[in-house]
């Protein structure tokens, strides 16, 4: 697998799709064993388990139900322990252990 490109399979298409298009990555509530890549236009489910996704570089588990890509972060509202992604209206929570890790990381970069 390229640390720039992810293959996932989506229903019965195989897709690649590229790290800096990927904002987010959640967990799928409606499946197990299933998450759900958010892009800027796109929410791509696919099968899988969210930790096979800190692997890669730049995302960060901020969450048990997140992994985010640590460069298309826009804000991180920490009143109400949410990220926003730029060039987008989505948004995820960061839990309150792991908020001081992802700041760090993220303003670091």
């Amino acid at each position: 697998m390229s640390s720039k490109n992810i293959i996932v399979k989506i229903g019965q298409n195989i897709c690649k799709i590229s790290i800096s298009d990927i904002l987010f990555v959640s967990t799928n509530p409606n499946h197990d064993h299933s998450v759900i890549l958010e892009t800027t236009n796109d929410s791509l489910p696919t099968y899988g388990i969210i930790s096979q996704y800190e692997e890669f570089k730049n995302l960060f588990r901020c969450h048990k139900s997140f992994v985010v890509n640590l460069n298309n972060i826009g804000t991180i509202d920490k009143s109400s322990r949410t990220i926003t992604f730029k060039n987008s209206s989505k948004h995820c929570q960061i839990s309150r252990r792991l908020m001081k890790p992802i700041m760090d990381t993220w303003l670091g970069m």
